[in-house]
Protein backbone atom coordinates (compact mmCIF):
# COMPACT_ATOMS: atom_id res chain seq x y z
CA UNK A 1 0.00 0.00 0.00
CA UNK A 2 1.38 3.24 -1.24
CA UNK A 3 0.89 6.90 0.82
CA UNK A 4 -0.58 10.31 -0.01
CA UNK A 5 0.64 10.77 -3.37
CA UNK A 6 3.26 14.23 -3.25
CA UNK A 7 1.91 17.58 -4.76
CA UNK A 8 3.88 19.91 -6.55
CA UNK A 9 3.46 23.83 -5.82
CA UNK A 10 1.57 24.08 -8.98
CA UNK A 11 -0.85 21.75 -8.48
CA UNK A 12 -1.33 22.78 -4.70
CA UNK A 13 -1.85 26.50 -5.30
CA UNK A 14 -4.65 25.41 -8.26
CA UNK A 15 -6.22 23.46 -6.08
CA UNK A 16 -6.33 26.47 -3.64
CA UNK A 17 -7.25 28.37 -6.06
CA UNK A 18 -10.37 26.03 -7.16
CA UNK A 19 -11.47 26.30 -3.61
CA UNK A 20 -11.49 30.15 -3.31
CA UNK A 21 -14.13 30.18 -6.33
CA UNK A 22 -16.44 27.16 -4.75
CA UNK A 23 -16.21 27.69 -1.50
CA UNK A 24 -19.45 28.89 0.47
CA UNK A 25 -19.58 32.47 0.68
CA UNK A 26 -19.48 32.45 4.68
CA UNK A 27 -16.38 30.21 4.91
CA UNK A 28 -14.02 33.14 2.47
CA UNK A 29 -13.32 35.12 5.97
CA UNK A 30 -11.94 32.23 7.30
CA UNK A 31 -9.91 31.13 4.59
CA UNK A 32 -8.18 34.71 3.74
CA UNK A 33 -6.79 34.74 7.18
CA UNK A 34 -5.54 30.90 6.52
CA UNK A 35 -4.04 32.64 3.37
CA UNK A 36 -2.63 35.46 5.40
CA UNK A 37 -1.13 32.82 7.52
CA UNK A 38 0.33 31.01 5.10
CA UNK A 39 1.66 34.56 2.97
CA UNK A 40 3.48 35.54 6.33
CA UNK A 41 5.07 31.94 6.91
CA UNK A 42 6.52 32.42 2.93
CA UNK A 43 7.78 35.96 3.50
CA UNK A 44 9.53 35.09 6.84
CA UNK A 45 11.65 31.98 5.26
CA UNK A 46 12.61 34.11 2.05
CA UNK A 47 13.35 37.30 4.21
CA UNK A 48 15.39 34.97 7.05
CA UNK A 49 15.68 31.60 5.55
CA UNK A 50 17.58 30.26 9.25
CA UNK A 51 14.68 31.74 11.31
CA UNK A 52 13.09 28.30 12.65
CA UNK A 53 16.92 27.38 13.40
CA UNK A 54 17.74 31.19 15.05
CA UNK A 55 20.35 33.32 13.69
CA UNK A 56 22.74 31.33 10.78
CA UNK A 57 26.43 31.18 11.19
CA UNK A 58 27.42 34.66 9.95
CA UNK A 59 24.28 36.40 11.87
CA UNK A 60 23.64 37.95 15.18
CA UNK A 61 20.62 38.03 17.23
CA UNK A 62 19.74 41.47 18.35
CA UNK A 63 18.12 42.62 21.48
CA UNK A 64 14.73 44.82 21.84
CA UNK A 65 16.53 47.76 22.52
CA UNK A 66 19.38 46.75 19.85
CA UNK A 67 16.90 46.74 16.83
CA UNK A 68 15.68 49.23 18.20
CA UNK A 69 18.49 51.32 17.55
CA UNK A 70 19.26 50.14 14.21
CA UNK A 71 15.63 50.76 13.51
CA UNK A 72 15.31 54.08 14.98
CA UNK A 73 12.22 53.70 17.01
CA UNK A 74 11.83 52.58 20.54
CA UNK A 75 12.43 49.61 22.22
CA UNK A 76 8.12 49.40 22.87
CA UNK A 77 7.93 50.04 19.28
CA UNK A 78 9.69 47.01 18.08
CA UNK A 79 7.99 44.70 20.67
CA UNK A 80 4.79 45.94 19.49
CA UNK A 81 5.70 44.90 15.93
CA UNK A 82 7.43 41.90 16.57
CA UNK A 83 4.59 39.75 14.90
CA UNK A 84 5.11 41.56 11.69
CA UNK A 85 8.71 41.96 11.15
CA UNK A 86 9.97 39.26 9.30
CA UNK A 87 13.27 39.00 11.08
CA UNK A 88 12.05 38.29 14.82
CA UNK A 89 13.07 35.50 16.45
CA UNK A 90 11.92 33.54 19.39
CA UNK A 91 14.17 31.76 21.16
CA UNK A 92 13.81 29.66 23.85
CA UNK A 93 10.66 32.00 24.77
CA UNK A 94 12.50 35.72 24.43
CA UNK A 95 12.08 37.92 21.67
CA UNK A 96 15.14 38.49 19.61
CA UNK A 97 15.69 39.71 16.17
CA UNK A 98 18.12 38.50 13.56
CA UNK A 99 20.68 41.22 12.04
CA UNK A 100 21.16 40.08 9.21
CA UNK A 101 17.27 39.77 8.32
CA UNK A 102 16.96 43.34 10.47
CA UNK A 103 19.21 44.56 7.21
CA UNK A 104 17.89 42.49 4.69
CA UNK A 105 14.53 44.16 5.59
CA UNK A 106 15.55 47.58 5.63
CA UNK A 107 17.70 47.18 2.04
CA UNK A 108 13.78 46.12 0.65
CA UNK A 109 12.11 48.97 2.55
CA UNK A 110 14.66 51.26 1.11
CA UNK A 111 14.07 49.96 -2.57
CA UNK A 112 17.70 48.23 -2.37
CA UNK A 113 16.10 44.90 -3.51
CA UNK A 114 18.02 42.11 -1.81
CA UNK A 115 17.07 38.47 -2.51
CA UNK A 116 15.56 37.66 -4.91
Amino acid sequence: MSGPREIGVEEALSIVEDIGTTAPIDSVPALVGHLERVKLVLQRRFLMPTMNGGAGPDDRLLTAVEAAEVLGCSRRTVYDNAEGYPFTVRQNGRLRFSAAGLQRYLARAQGGGGRR
